[in-house]
This record gives C-alpha cells, structure tokens and sequence, in this order.
C-alpha cells in the first residue's frame, strides 16, 4: 500500500507548527509566568515557518488556496488596507503596531496553510491532544503555584488586574487552552478509551484540570462555549444514550465529590457564585430585564451601542452604509456591530459571512473526520465571542475560520482522491 502527499514526519512536523499557532500564546505566557522567559513570539513565529511547505512556495503552488482560503484572504487584505488608511489619516483610535502586525499574522497563516496539500492534516488529531495537555498541565502550575498549592488567593487576583492593565490577559489564555484541550480529548476519544485504564484514568485528570482552569478564567463565553462544543459533539457522533448514561453514572458523581471538596474553600465558593451572578447581571444589563442586577461591563456596551446607533441615524450617508464609518474611529467592544460602523457592507462580507455564516453552515454537517471535526468545534469558541465583546481584527478570531475552510476543502479533496482511485491509501486520522 502507499501513502500519497507528505510523509509521516513532514506530517507531523506541520501538525506541531498548527499547534503552535493555535496553543503557541497560551503555552508561551504559561512558561513565561512559570519562568519568567518570553517565548511568545518565538513560538507563535516558530509555528509559521514548520507550517510552510517551502517546496511549493518556491514554485508558486498552494494546493489548499481555494473557494473559502481565497475569500478569508481577501477579507484580510480588506481590514489591512482600512487599518493602513486609517493610520496615515490618524482618526483611528487603537491602529498600535501590534494590530498590523496581527493582520499580517493571519495572511501569514492563509498562505502557509494554502502552501501544503490534503494530507496536511493527518497527524493533527494526536499532535493537539498532546500539545494541549502539555499546555493545560503548565497553566495548572501557573495557578497553583508550581503544583504547591491552590494559588487562587488576594495575590493571584491582584496579578490578575496587573496582567489585564498590561493587556496580556491570563484569564482568557487560561479558559481558551481548557477549551482547545477539551475538544481535541473528544475528538480522540474513542482513541484515548481503548488505550488502557491507566491512559483512560489520566485523561479524567486532566478533563479535571480543565475545569479547573475554567473556573480560575471566569470568562463567560468560554464556558458557554465549552459546553455547546461538547452538546455538539455528542449530536455529530450520534452517541447512544445508554452509552451517555454509563458515562454520567462514573463521571458526575466524581465530578460533584471533587466540587464538595473544593466547596470548602471559602475562595472557590466565592468564584463560582461571582460567575453565576456575573452571567445573570451581564444578560439581565445587556436585554434591558427589569429588575436585573447592574452589570458595569454591560452597560458600557449598551452605551456603545447607543452611540453607534445614533451617529448612524445622524451622519450616516448612503456612502457610509457601503464603506463605513473608518477602520476603529471608536471602539466599541462589539464584534459585529464594530465591523459594520467601520467597514459598512464590506464588514458584512469580511465579518458576518466569515466568521458566521460559513462556519455555522459546515457545523450543520456531520461528520467523522476528526480533524475537521476539531477545527468545527474550535470555530464555536469564534462564533459565541462575534456575540460578546472585543475586536473583530486580528488573526485569533479569523483563525478558526482559516483553519475551518482549509481542513474542509483537504477533506473532501481526500474524499473524492478515494472516489476516483481503486488503490488502497494508508490514511492516519
């Protein structure tokens, strides 16, 4: 038998430049804080130069540009060429640096992803199981001190504000590596259960550590996220409700004793009672309820909201609606309604149908491939953060989409090599 495209380790070496790409600042923040040594942008440039198959781009092919690769492209150019505008007018009120450099990322990401062929994918599945419990191990450590000790004390949070002035939020690096580690468990799952007790055991610990991060990340949209990627993955699998059952009778009643027992600390009791009430007064401020707690965060979107509103109803021309109001002349801490007050209709294709209706149409479609299944699972994190808050610029975002589209067109490249070949092809998913 023979296997068609890259070879095993060429495989894999591309698989660890995809997860470094997608873990490369949690990993690196985590070490860092354990440390104190920035590895950041070594690992974040590291992954994008493993990624190119260099090959091909000195020959100008890039198999995997395609349909959906060649309109995330021009979406980039598109934000890239309003951020340039903007910054040589100087109306913008957050063009730093650091934003070019972003969109440069992504296009960075298109063309090395573009640059392989459908066989990129088959090692990713083992690569980001390993390489993200590598990462949530380390962010256990960063939160318990070097596993000394529960570090969730007045320290930790006063950390915790320091980090967030200084814009390198640990909070949401801790919630997104659970996040990525807990998709990448279920997509190989049926591996890691018929690996032996000891590995199976393992795997709960590290489900647990998780959590754990989770609740030390007190982001909302992960966690909502976290548990609409698990709903989704039991409807794409089909799973058996008998089976469901079994697992709930051995994993909830650990899952409640380990809560117990956290349960004690007056600390955990206080974080997860401040989540629930940070959700409800969140909603209850951004619906308008009557009666709902006051949530600060929310109202300052609200009022953002308003403002947008209202330029819109007074200086907006019909010029505007087409073209926007100017790349980031406010910030206004709401994905979609940022991309249309900037950018008009042009928002709408490099935002809207980006980020939300392609993704959203694949995620309706089953399947079994667990690298595309993977990447389907990490485009829901995208999908609820477009809802929340931040910017809709920079490749965090559009990455689950470029990774989306390229693992769908190598899928069904591969799909349709089968069809038209008799030969057996050795294929590792």
């Amino acid at each position: 038998m023979s296997r068609i495209g890259l070879n095993k380790n060429t495989q894999l070496i591309r698989s660890f430049g995809l997860c470094l790409i997608l873990l490369g600042m949690q990993t690196g923040n985590f070490f860092r804080s354990l440390t104190g040594t920035e590895l950041v942008n070594v690992l974040m440039f590291l992954g994008i130069v493993l990624l190119f198959d260099y090959k091909n781009l000195f020959n100008g092919r890039f198999p995997l540009y395609k349909g959906f690769m060649r309109q995330i492209m021009m979406s980039q150019l598109i934000i890239l060429l309003y951020a340039i505008i903007a910054e040589s007018s100087g109306w913008a009120v957050k063009t730093e640096s650091m934003n070019f450099i972003f969109l440069i990322y992504s296009i960075l990401i298109i063309l090395a992803i573009s640059s392989n062929d459908n066989t990129l994918f088959y090692e990713f599945p083992l690569i980001v199981y390993v390489f993200s419990t590598f990462s949530i191990i380390l962010g256990v450590a960063v939160i318990t001190n070097g596993f000394r000790g529960l570090y969730l004390g007045a320290e930790f949070y006063a950390l915790k504000d320091e980090v967030e002035v200084d814009g390198r939020s640990m909070l949401f690096l801790y919630g997104s590596a659970a996040y990525i580690h807990i998709i990448a468990s279920c997509c190989y799952f049926d591996i890691i259960r018929k690996s032996g007790k000891v590995w199976s055991a393992l795997a709960v610990i590290f489900i647990l550590f998780d959590i754990a991060l989770l609740i030390v990340a007190t982001k909302r949209t992960v966690m909502v996220a976290a548990i609409i990627a698990v709903l989704y993955y039991i409807w794409n699998k089909k799973l058996r409700i008998k089976r469901l059952v079994l697992y709930s009778i051995i994993f909830i009643p650990l899952l409640l004793f380990i809560i117990s027992q956290f349960l004690d600390i007056e600390l955990v009791t206080f974080v997860i009672n401040d989540i629930y009430d940070s959700m409800e007064s969140g909603l209850g401020t951004l619906l308008g309820i009557d009666g709902a707690d006051f949530d600060e965060s929310a109202n300052v979107r609200v009022g953002l909201r308003k403002w947008a509103f209202s330029i819109m109803e007074s200086d907006f021309s019909f010029v505007n609606y087409i073209f926007g109001y100017g790349y980031m002349s406010k910030y206004l801490d709401q994905p979609i309604l940022q991309c249309f007050f900037d950018m008009g209709v042009l928002g709408i294709f490099c935002y809207i149908y980006i980020m939300l209706l392609l993704p959203i149409i694949l995620l309706l479609k089953r399947n079994n491939d667990r690298s595309l299944l993977f990447f389907k699972m990490n485009a829901i994190l995208a999908l609820i953060s477009c809802f929340t808050g931040g910017l809709p610029y920079g490749y965090r975002l559009y990455m689950s989409s470029i990774f989306l589209g390229a693992s769908f067109y190598a899928y069904h490249t591969k799909i349709k090599y089968n069809e038209k070949n008799s030969t057996n092809i050795v294929y590792h998913f």
